[in-house]
This record gives C-alpha cells, sequence and structure tokens, in this order.
C-alpha cells in the first residue's frame, strides 16, 4: 500500500510539472534540455522524501 501511495504521488507531480512547464516553457531546444534533468532532479528528491516519509 506504500509503494502505491508513493508511484500515485509520484504520478501526480509528473502529470502536473508536465501541464505547468508546457504553459510557461517556451517550444524551442531548451524545452527538452532543462525539462528532463529538473523532472528527474525533483522526482529523485520526491522519492526519497516519500522513502523516510512512508517508512
Amino acid at each position: 500500500m506504500k509503494k502505491l501511495c508513493k508511484y500515485g504521488l509520484l504520478f501526480v507531480w509528473v502529470v502536473v510539472f508536465l501541464h505547468y512547464y508546457g504553459q510557461f516553457m517556451p517550444k524551442n531546444i531548451l524545452f527538452p534540455i532543462v525539462g528532463i534533468p529538473v523532472l528527474f532532479i525533483s522526482w529523485n528528491a520526491i522519492s526519497r522524501f516519500l522513502d523516510k516519509v512512508l517508512e
């Protein structure tokens, strides 16, 4: 159940991030260059935080 909660929250984070990132970031070469690392770093940070909280 803890894994389901963790991955559910991470999925919601990715959807919200990509929605707002797509609205505010211009669609040029910087879109994937900035978006992919920011999404990866934030995914890892939230995942580690949830691992500590949901122990």
